[in-house]
């Protein structure tokens, strides 16, 4: 059975190439929305880095001395992954946190973990939205495909209105199954 592993990181910018990875989450998920794995890990990234100090203040974070390092983290992610092949990721504008694994695997000179196509959360309300499924909420004109948009639009919310890397690979999941397994 394909296992839909949900990431989400937490980020000092918006850079992958040059920006801190923070913090990084994987939830891997089995039909029909079966939540079988966690992983979370907060990350001390590399000396030379960008790191906005917003980004603390966004993710409710304060950088501290004995988080892992980025390469150790990143070893850890891709056994992870691993271990629920096969499958696929998936995520909520999945490109960003996709870029931001990429770029400490690289880093840590690994190889790319996401390497083929994703599942994301952004675009499968997009089409909902158009089929009439759900109603997206607009922003200057458009449908919002942020996530709390979409938790709205199904009918759910933050239950602590937290932002973190494992709330939001949790959410997107849960997000991700009503969505396509929804009656």
């Amino acid at each position: 059975m394909l296992t839909i592993i949900v990431i989400d990181t937490e980020t000092g910018g918006l850079d992958a190439t040059r920006c801190a990875l923070l913090s990084v989450a994987a939830v891997a998920m089995r039909q029909p929305g079966e939540i079988t794995a966690r992983f979370h890990s907060y990350v001390n990234p590399p000396k030379g880095l960008d790191l906005d100090p917003a980004a603390y203040a966004v993710n409710g974070l304060t950088q501290r001395p004995d988080w892992p390092s980025e390469a150790f983290v990143m070893a850890e992610l891709q056994t992870c992954v691993g271990e629920c092949s096969p499958s696929i990721i998936a995520g909520c504008n999945t490109a960003f946190d996709a870029a931001f694994i990429n770029a400490a695997c690289h880093r840590s000179h690994m190889r790319d973990l996401i390497q083929r196509g994703t599942l994301d959360l952004a675009s499968l309300a997009l089409a909902a939205h158009l089929k009439g499924t759900i109603s997206l909420p607009l922003k200057y004109g458009s449908p919002s495909t942020s996530l709390d948009s979409i938790l709205g639009a199904l009918g759910m919310a933050r239950p602590d209105g937290m932002h973190s890397a494992l709330a939001d690979a949790t959410l997107t999941a849960l997000d991700i199954a009503a969505l396509l397994w929804r009656k």
